[in-house]
């Protein structure tokens, strides 16, 4: 009787410890499971931010990066929770490629797309310059604002001989793509086009502007290119609420704007309030006696070299 208790509880010994090791064992495999789960739940989720802040790059880029241009995308700063987007870009003065600063933006499990930064900028004595690169904005201006701010910085390049600059020209009356084409000068590379702007808002007091990038050898847009552009425009108006306000009070709903400023995709029906425009600046200083410019300001200059010709 003896012999047969003590194999009971052997047995039941025994059983104990397998049961323990089959829910150990059970544990241990829903644990990974969960891990694992957890894991591929959390690239998902960076998955979509990732896409949702390329996205926001995209917009940027096609809508609001006057006479900027983007070569590369990438990430850095990853970790399983987070990571960064950075862009690498220049900007196109005649054929010289000048180094712009760099646009970044971090998302993560825990937080979704954060706004672009890189154009910051500070206000100076000759004008607005980028926080990172101290370089001059050419800017637009607004005849219609309450405070209007004229401009006319084109003859000032007579004390920069033998170099090429940027010039943003402000129309004294909105002009459509093929009237451009007929006024601008050959000899000049046309860089971006600005849709103009509907409200009293002094537009040279933040240097934001809706426009598009032409073709960066010829200045020239396609219907597709002008098409995907008032699209992004939309986009941006639908996914974005952003308000800027003047000294005056004079309230600016910036991509609602651009939306009134784009009220067809046939690049034929279009109008644009103004351009950039890059070359020699003795070719630029022939504009000076053009009457359907309204106002000019200067943005990069640079020195020619002998080694790089250039476009125009």
């Amino acid at each position: 009787m003896n012999d047969f208790d003590q194999d009971l509880k052997q047995l039941a010994k025994h059983t104990r410890r397998k049961r323990w090791l089959m829910t150990a064992g059970i544990a241990l495999v829903t644990g990974l499971l969960l891990l694992v789960g957890l894991y591929f739940g959390l690239q998902r989720v960076l998955e979509r931010r990732y896409q949702a802040t390329d996205a926001a790059f995209v917009t940027r880029e096609t809508i609001e990066s006057p006479n900027i241009v983007t070569t590369t995308r990438y990430l850095t700063n990853q970790s399983l929770f987070s990571a960064e987007l950075v862009s690498d870009r220049y900007k196109n003065i005649d054929g010289y490629q000048v180094p712009w600063a760099q646009a970044r933006a971090a998302f993560g499990w825990f937080q979704g797309n954060q706004d672009i930064s890189s154009d910051g900028v500070d206000a100076t004595a000759y004008g607005l310059v980028n926080r990172a690169t101290r370089q001059k904005l050419p800017l637009f201006t607004n005849p219609r604002a309450k405070t209007y701010h004229p401009l006319n910085e084109l003859p000032t390049l007579k004390t920069s001989p033998n170099a090429v600059a940027e010039v943003a020209l402000t129309f004294k009356q909105p002009l459509t793509y093929a009237q451009i084409r007929q006024r601008m000068p050959a000899n000049l590379l046309i860089n971006w086009y600005w849709v103009g702007t509907a409200s009293r808002y002094d537009v040279t007091q933040s240097g934001r502007y809706i426009g598009v990038n032409a073709d960066e050898k010829n200045g020239q847009l396609t219907n597709s290119m002008y098409s995907d552009f008032v699209q992004q425009v939309h986009t941006a108006a639908k996914q974005n609420a952003v308000t800027i306000a003047d000294a005056d009070g004079q309230t600016y709903h910036f991509y609602r704007d651009g939306v009134a400023q784009t009220p067809t995709t046939q690049l034929a029906q279009a109008k644009f309030s103004g351009v950039i425009v890059s070359g020699k600046t003795s070719n630029l200083l022939k504009l000076t006696s053009q009457t359907w410019i309204a106002d000019s300001s200067v943005g990069t200059i640079v020195p020619i070299r002998g080694d790089i010709a250039p476009l125009k």
